[in-house]
């Protein structure tokens, strides 16, 4: 998870995607778990909570099979970004 200013929330979510640790992650996952669906979810919000368009596409691939999907997204987003404002706001 990362909290950048709004200016480089695209550049930390390509940064994620691409990171050696994400890919270096997912192929240890695939070797210990072989037969699943390893899926990298970038959670990137602003620090005054921009990007949320990405993350409830991104945090809906989490929620794919679930009976009450669109409630466990809005639910899970919203304490992301309530978590990332409150941190900013002790910051400032």
């Amino acid at each position: 998870m990362a909290c950048p200013q709004l200016a480089n929330i695209a550049a930390k979510r390509n940064e994620k995607m691409t990171s050696t640790t994400c890919i270096a992650n997912l192929h240890l996952k695939r070797e210990r778990r072989p037969g699943y669906d390893i899926t990298i979810v970038p959670v990137v919000i602003g620090a005054l909570g921009g990007g949320i368009k990405e993350v409830l596409r991104d945090v809906g691939r989490v929620f794919s099979e679930c009976l009450k999907r669109e409630r466990l997204i809005e639910i899970t987003v919203a304490e992301m970004k309530k978590t990332v404002l409150m941190d900013s706001e002790s910051i400032v």
